[in-house]
C-alpha cells in the first residue's frame, strides 16, 4: 500500500512530470549544461522536494521563453525598421521606424548578457511571423507600406505588452524581472505611438 500511494502521490507525479519536460526541453536544443547546474543547485531544487523543484523548472523555462522571445522582437523591430527608413511613405511613420531602431537596440544590448546568463543563444533568424511581415512590406510601397507597417505595430505591441507584464509578475530570476520592468514602459510607448499613428493616416 505504501509503495501504491507513493507512485500516485503528487511528488512522484511531479517528479516525473519535471524529468520528462527536462529531456524534451534538453532535445530542442532550449536546456544546457550550465542552467542544468544553475537549476539543480536553486534553493528550492536542493533538498525542497519534487514539486517545488518541478515548479523551479517551469518558472526557469518562463524566463528562458521571455527572453528568447524579447530578443527576437528586438531583431525583427530593428530590421523592418531599417526597411521603414527606405520605403515608408509618411515623414511620421519614418520617425517611427527610427525609434525602434533606436529603442529595440538598446533593450537587445540591455538583455544579451542576460541570455548568456540563463543559457540563451541569441536568435540570428527572424521568426517566421516577422519574416512574413518584412517579406510583404518590401512588396509594398507608398500609402500601402504606411498602413500595413503601422497596423502590425499595433498588434505586435499589443502582445508585447501583455509579454512584459507577465514576466514582471512570473519572473524567477531576478535580472530577467528587471529587463521586463525596465523595457514594459518602453514597449507600452510604442503602442501609443502606433495606436496615434494609426488613428491619423489618412488624415492631412
Amino acid at each position: 500500500m505504501e509503495i501504491l500511494a507513493y507512485a500516485t502521490s503528487p511528488f512522484r507525479i511531479a517528479g516525473l512530470c519535471y524529468v520528462r519536460r527536462s529531456m524534451e526541453f534538453r532535445a530542442k536544443g532550449g536546456y544546457n549544461d550550465a542552467l542544468s547546474a544553475n537549476l539543480h543547485a536553486h534553493p528550492r531544487c536542493f533538498g525542497g522536494g519534487a514539486v517545488s523543484c518541478a515548479t523551479t523548472f517551469a518558472q526557469t523555462q518562463q524566463d528562458q521563453n521571455f527572453v528568447k522571445t524579447a530578443m527576437e522582437i528586438n531583431i525583427a523591430e530593428i530590421q523592418i525598421g531599417h526597411l521603414v527608413l527606405k520605403q515608408g511613405a509618411s515623414e511620421d511613420v519614418r520617425k517611427f521606424g527610427q525609434r525602434m531602431i533606436t529603442d529595440h537596440t538598446r533593450l537587445e544590448n540591455e538583455i544579451t548578457p542576460i541570455a548568456a546568463k540563463i543559457g540563451i543563444t541569441p536568435p540570428t533568424e527572424l521568426a517566421p511571423d516577422d519574416q512574413a511581415l518584412l517579406t510583404k512590406l518590401k512588396g509594398e510601397s507608398g500609402a500601402e507600406f504606411d498602413e500595413t507597417y503601422v497596423h502590425a505595430m499595433v498588434e505586435g505591441h499589443r502582445k508585447a505588452v501583455q509579454l512584459y507584464k507577465a514576466e514582471e509578475t512570473d519572473a524567477q530570476d531576478a535580472a530577467v524581472k528587471s529587463a521586463a520592468t525596465h523595457g514594459e514602459p518602453v514597449i507600452a510607448e510604442h503602442l501609443r505611438l502606433a495606436e496615434h499613428l494609426k488613428s491619423t493616416m489618412g488624415k492631412s
